[in-house]
């Protein structure tokens, strides 16, 4: 994200920060402001252990799990 807009976005609430992200233009950005109503530690986790998980089988062949 530009520093512009990450500065933007800085100390704001989820719900504020959403309508930078959505700015920024970023594909991973986007789906968390779409997929999610608030974004906390239990989110957090949650979204973690997903892209953990497509990661070990998007290159299951090239890493040992």
């Amino acid at each position: 994200m530009a520093p512009s807009l990450n500065s933007e976005a800085s100390n704001k609430s989820f719900d504020e920060k959403k309508e930078v992200y959505k700015k920024a233009n970023i594909k991973l950005l986007n789906a968390i402001v779409s997929e999610y109503d608030v974004w906390d530690s239990d989110k957090i986790k949650s979204r973690t252990e997903g892209l953990i998980k497509f990661a070990k089988e998007q290159w299951k062949d090239l890493i040992e799990i």
